[in-house]
Protein backbone atom coordinates (compact mmCIF):
# COMPACT_ATOMS: atom_id res chain seq x y z
CA UNK A 1 0.00 0.00 0.00
CA UNK A 2 1.17 3.30 -1.35
CA UNK A 3 1.00 5.97 1.61
CA UNK A 4 1.04 10.19 0.68
CA UNK A 5 3.52 11.50 2.88
CA UNK A 6 1.53 14.78 2.43
CA UNK A 7 -1.90 13.27 3.47
CA UNK A 8 0.07 11.51 6.29
CA UNK A 9 1.59 14.44 7.56
CA UNK A 10 -1.98 16.15 7.39
CA UNK A 11 -3.59 13.65 9.36
CA UNK A 12 -0.51 13.52 11.97
CA UNK A 13 -1.13 17.99 12.46
CA UNK A 14 -5.61 17.18 12.50
CA UNK A 15 -4.96 14.31 15.20
CA UNK A 16 -2.36 16.57 17.56
CA UNK A 17 -5.09 19.59 17.16
CA UNK A 18 -7.19 16.88 18.68
CA UNK A 19 -5.08 15.66 21.28
CA UNK A 20 -4.43 19.26 22.28
CA UNK A 21 -8.19 19.77 22.80
CA UNK A 22 -8.64 17.44 25.62
CA UNK A 23 -8.80 19.02 28.84
CA UNK A 24 -6.91 17.84 31.79
CA UNK A 25 -8.40 14.50 32.91
CA UNK A 26 -10.68 14.11 30.39
CA UNK A 27 -10.59 10.31 28.77
CA UNK A 28 -9.88 10.14 25.88
CA UNK A 29 -12.51 8.74 23.48
CA UNK A 30 -11.93 4.95 21.72
CA UNK A 31 -11.74 6.32 18.28
CA UNK A 32 -9.08 9.56 18.72
CA UNK A 33 -6.87 6.82 20.03
CA UNK A 34 -7.73 4.36 17.78
CA UNK A 35 -7.12 7.37 15.14
CA UNK A 36 -3.68 7.61 16.39
CA UNK A 37 -2.49 3.96 16.03
CA UNK A 38 -4.03 3.91 12.68
CA UNK A 39 -1.79 6.97 11.50
CA UNK A 40 1.36 5.73 13.67
CA UNK A 41 1.19 1.91 12.03
CA UNK A 42 0.70 3.75 8.66
CA UNK A 43 3.67 6.13 9.51
CA UNK A 44 5.83 3.02 10.21
CA UNK A 45 4.75 1.48 7.25
CA UNK A 46 5.79 4.60 5.29
CA UNK A 47 9.06 4.57 6.56
CA UNK A 48 8.04 7.65 8.83
CA UNK A 49 8.78 7.22 11.99
CA UNK A 50 9.78 10.83 12.79
CA UNK A 51 5.96 10.93 12.46
CA UNK A 52 5.15 8.15 14.57
CA UNK A 53 7.34 10.04 17.43
CA UNK A 54 5.72 12.85 18.51
CA UNK A 55 1.82 12.41 18.02
CA UNK A 56 2.37 8.72 20.28
CA UNK A 57 4.50 10.45 22.72
CA UNK A 58 1.40 12.91 23.11
CA UNK A 59 -0.92 10.11 23.23
CA UNK A 60 0.96 7.59 25.68
CA UNK A 61 1.00 10.65 27.85
CA UNK A 62 -2.53 11.37 28.08
CA UNK A 63 -3.99 7.68 27.72
CA UNK A 64 -0.50 6.20 29.33
CA UNK A 65 -2.64 2.20 30.08
CA UNK A 66 -2.32 1.92 26.05
CA UNK A 67 -0.10 -1.00 25.39
CA UNK A 68 -0.36 -0.81 21.66
CA UNK A 69 0.71 2.58 22.02
CA UNK A 70 3.86 1.83 23.69
CA UNK A 71 4.57 -0.46 21.87
CA UNK A 72 4.33 1.59 18.54
CA UNK A 73 6.79 4.00 20.27
CA UNK A 74 9.00 1.63 20.44
CA UNK A 75 9.41 0.96 16.79
CA UNK A 76 8.62 4.49 15.96
CA UNK A 77 12.03 5.32 18.13
CA UNK A 78 13.93 2.59 16.63
CA UNK A 79 13.24 3.71 13.30
CA UNK A 80 14.74 7.15 14.27
CA UNK A 81 17.88 5.58 16.15
CA UNK A 82 16.70 6.12 19.58
CA UNK A 83 17.21 2.81 21.00
CA UNK A 84 17.22 3.42 24.77
CA UNK A 85 13.79 5.44 23.99
CA UNK A 86 12.78 2.57 21.93
CA UNK A 87 13.93 -0.01 25.10
CA UNK A 88 11.68 2.23 28.11
CA UNK A 89 8.76 2.14 25.21
CA UNK A 90 8.80 -1.56 24.85
CA UNK A 91 9.49 -1.79 29.05
CA UNK A 92 6.31 0.16 29.57
CA UNK A 93 4.30 -1.73 26.78
CA UNK A 94 5.94 -5.00 28.42
CA UNK A 95 4.67 -4.30 32.06
CA UNK A 96 1.05 -3.13 30.85
CA UNK A 97 0.63 -6.86 28.13
CA UNK A 98 3.35 -8.80 29.64
CA UNK A 99 1.85 -11.61 27.35
CA UNK A 100 2.14 -10.02 23.85
CA UNK A 101 4.64 -11.64 21.47
CA UNK A 102 5.77 -8.70 19.21
CA UNK A 103 5.95 -5.98 21.75
CA UNK A 104 8.09 -9.19 24.41
CA UNK A 105 10.47 -9.63 20.94
CA UNK A 106 10.62 -5.80 20.59
CA UNK A 107 11.74 -5.35 24.48
CA UNK A 108 14.57 -7.89 24.10
CA UNK A 109 15.91 -7.28 20.71
CA UNK A 110 16.14 -3.22 21.36
CA UNK A 111 17.69 -3.88 24.71
CA UNK A 112 20.49 -5.73 23.01
CA UNK A 113 20.59 -3.41 20.29
CA UNK A 114 21.28 -1.27 23.20
CA UNK A 115 24.05 -3.56 25.13
CA UNK A 116 22.07 -4.56 27.72
CA UNK A 117 21.65 -7.84 28.62
CA UNK A 118 18.81 -9.90 26.71
CA UNK A 119 19.33 -13.18 27.65
CA UNK A 120 16.50 -13.56 29.80
CA UNK A 121 14.52 -11.00 27.54
CA UNK A 122 14.69 -13.39 24.74
CA UNK A 123 13.93 -16.67 26.27
CA UNK A 124 10.16 -14.97 28.11
CA UNK A 125 9.66 -13.96 24.05
CA UNK A 126 10.38 -17.36 23.08
CA UNK A 127 7.88 -18.97 25.57
CA UNK A 128 5.17 -16.97 24.03
CA UNK A 129 6.19 -17.52 19.96
CA UNK A 130 7.91 -21.17 20.24
CA UNK A 131 7.67 -21.79 16.51
CA UNK A 132 9.46 -18.20 15.97
CA UNK A 133 12.85 -18.30 14.60
CA UNK A 134 13.48 -14.85 14.97
CA UNK A 135 13.20 -15.36 18.54
CA UNK A 136 15.81 -18.12 18.69
CA UNK A 137 18.80 -16.23 16.88
CA UNK A 138 17.61 -13.24 19.24
CA UNK A 139 18.50 -15.60 21.97
CA UNK A 140 21.20 -16.94 20.45
CA UNK A 141 22.86 -13.78 20.14
CA UNK A 142 22.16 -12.37 23.81
CA UNK A 143 23.88 -15.53 24.80
CA UNK A 144 27.12 -15.04 23.07
CA UNK A 145 26.80 -11.18 24.11
CA UNK A 146 26.47 -12.76 28.15
CA UNK A 147 29.40 -14.71 27.54
CA UNK A 148 27.60 -17.78 26.97
CA UNK A 149 28.71 -18.80 23.50
CA UNK A 150 28.86 -22.81 24.35
CA UNK A 151 24.91 -22.31 25.20
CA UNK A 152 24.10 -20.33 21.89
CA UNK A 153 25.74 -22.96 19.57
CA UNK A 154 23.81 -25.58 21.55
CA UNK A 155 20.88 -23.45 20.83
CA UNK A 156 21.19 -22.98 17.50
CA UNK A 157 22.58 -26.59 16.66
CA UNK A 158 19.42 -28.33 18.49
CA UNK A 159 16.92 -25.97 16.17
CA UNK A 160 18.55 -26.94 13.12
CA UNK A 161 17.71 -30.68 13.93
CA UNK A 162 14.35 -29.84 14.10
CA UNK A 163 14.54 -27.13 11.46
CA UNK A 164 16.62 -28.11 9.26
CA UNK A 165 15.95 -25.65 6.37
CA UNK A 166 16.32 -23.04 8.52
CA UNK A 167 18.43 -20.58 6.29
CA UNK A 168 19.34 -17.66 9.14
CA UNK A 169 19.99 -20.57 11.55
CA UNK A 170 22.95 -22.01 9.59
CA UNK A 171 24.75 -18.90 9.10
CA UNK A 172 24.33 -17.64 12.43
CA UNK A 173 25.79 -21.04 13.58
CA UNK A 174 28.74 -21.43 11.06
CA UNK A 175 29.49 -17.35 12.32
CA UNK A 176 29.71 -18.62 15.52
CA UNK A 177 31.78 -21.71 14.81
CA UNK A 178 34.27 -19.70 12.86
CA UNK A 179 34.58 -16.45 15.40
CA UNK A 180 35.29 -19.63 18.15
CA UNK A 181 37.98 -20.70 16.28
CA UNK A 182 36.74 -23.55 14.29
CA UNK A 183 38.07 -22.86 11.09
CA UNK A 184 37.70 -26.52 9.58
CA UNK A 185 34.41 -27.26 10.31
CA UNK A 186 32.52 -24.68 11.05
CA UNK A 187 29.80 -25.00 7.87
CA UNK A 188 29.25 -28.87 8.73
CA UNK A 189 25.59 -28.11 9.46
CA UNK A 190 24.80 -27.27 5.78
CA UNK A 191 26.04 -30.59 5.13
CA UNK A 192 23.72 -32.32 7.74
CA UNK A 193 20.68 -30.10 6.65
CA UNK A 194 21.35 -32.10 2.92
CA UNK A 195 21.89 -35.09 4.20
CA UNK A 196 18.52 -35.05 6.23
CA UNK A 197 16.35 -33.15 3.61
CA UNK A 198 18.42 -34.23 -0.28
CA UNK A 199 15.16 -33.26 -1.71
CA UNK A 200 14.15 -30.10 -0.68
CA UNK A 201 17.45 -28.90 0.11
CA UNK A 202 20.27 -30.02 -2.53
CA UNK A 203 19.48 -27.73 -5.20
CA UNK A 204 19.92 -24.88 -2.33
CA UNK A 205 23.16 -25.54 -0.81
CA UNK A 206 25.45 -27.05 -3.58
CA UNK A 207 26.65 -23.60 -4.13
CA UNK A 208 27.49 -23.23 -0.49
CA UNK A 209 31.01 -24.29 -0.57
CA UNK A 210 33.48 -23.57 2.61
CA UNK A 211 34.41 -20.68 0.58
CA UNK A 212 31.66 -19.15 0.05
CA UNK A 213 29.95 -19.65 3.59
CA UNK A 214 33.76 -18.32 4.75
CA UNK A 215 32.56 -15.44 2.62
CA UNK A 216 29.54 -14.68 3.60
CA UNK A 217 30.09 -15.16 7.55
CA UNK A 218 33.14 -12.11 7.02
CA UNK A 219 30.19 -9.88 5.80
CA UNK A 220 28.18 -10.27 8.42
CA UNK A 221 27.60 -11.16 12.73
CA UNK A 222 25.25 -13.31 14.07
CA UNK A 223 23.38 -10.29 15.75
CA UNK A 224 21.64 -8.30 13.51
CA UNK A 225 20.33 -4.36 15.20
CA UNK A 226 16.15 -4.58 15.04
CA UNK A 227 16.68 -0.92 13.53
CA UNK A 228 19.58 -1.20 11.13
CA UNK A 229 19.94 2.07 9.42
CA UNK A 230 19.91 0.55 5.80
CA UNK A 231 16.88 -1.02 7.05
CA UNK A 232 14.11 1.26 8.14
CA UNK A 233 11.48 -1.07 7.88
CA UNK A 234 8.85 -1.79 10.36
CA UNK A 235 9.36 -5.77 12.30
CA UNK A 236 5.60 -6.75 10.29
CA UNK A 237 7.08 -6.09 7.00
CA UNK A 238 10.39 -7.94 6.74
CA UNK A 239 10.98 -11.37 5.69
CA UNK A 240 10.03 -14.43 7.53
CA UNK A 241 13.02 -16.37 9.90
CA UNK A 242 14.24 -12.43 10.71
CA UNK A 243 11.70 -10.85 12.49
CA UNK A 244 8.77 -11.83 14.03
CA UNK A 245 5.90 -12.05 12.39
CA UNK A 246 3.39 -11.54 14.95
CA UNK A 247 -0.01 -8.93 14.84
CA UNK A 248 0.05 -5.27 17.40
CA UNK A 249 -1.89 -6.55 19.95
CA UNK A 250 -4.69 -3.21 19.05
CA UNK A 251 -6.56 -3.59 16.22
CA UNK A 252 -8.62 -0.38 15.82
Amino acid sequence: MNINPIQLEARCAHLQDALRGVAPREELPSALICAVIDLARDALQARRGGFAVPILEMLVALAPRVAGAWQLLGFAYGEEQRIPEAVRAFSQAATLDPEEPLTAFGHAQSSLDAGFPAAALFAHARTLARSDLATVNGLAAALVAQGEPTAAEALLADTLLRQPDWLQGHKSLAALRWTSGDSQHFARSYAAACAVQPQNLRAVWRPRSAAAVYAGITRSRIHAPLFPRQQRCHPQLRVRGQRPQHRPPLRC
